[in-house]
């Protein structure tokens, strides 16, 4: 569901106590990051974010990394176009012709 080098927004509103004890930095609510990389521990999905990076916690499996941040706190970014709206702009839709009896 996540990949390196997606944009995702935080839609965790608070995040458990160990993730205060362990890192400098947590995401806040609304805000949108990207995917620096993917982990998973004990089939459970977590993030690294390229605008967080936080100090190598002893909380993690690993020495010397980081406290990934559970993917259940973001969801992928929406995008969306406003191609259409470009081109109603070029060219207007033609108006349907009314005729008087």
């Amino acid at each position: 569901m996540f990949h390196v080098g997606q944009q995702v927004v935080c839609v965790a509103s608070r995040w458990p106590t160990y993730y205060h004890i362990h890192c400098d930095t947590l995401p806040k609510h609304g805000s949108i990051y990207t995917v620096r990389a993917t982990v998973t521990v004990c089939g459970e999905l977590g993030l690294f974010l390229e605008e967080i990076i936080n100090p190598p916690s002893a909380f993690t499996n690993a020495p010397a990394q980081e406290q990934a941040f559970h993917c259940d706190g973001f969801r992928p970014v929406k995008q969306t176009s406003i191609e259409i709206f470009r081109q109603i702009l070029v060219s207007p839709p033609k108006s349907p012709v009314r005729e008087d009896a």
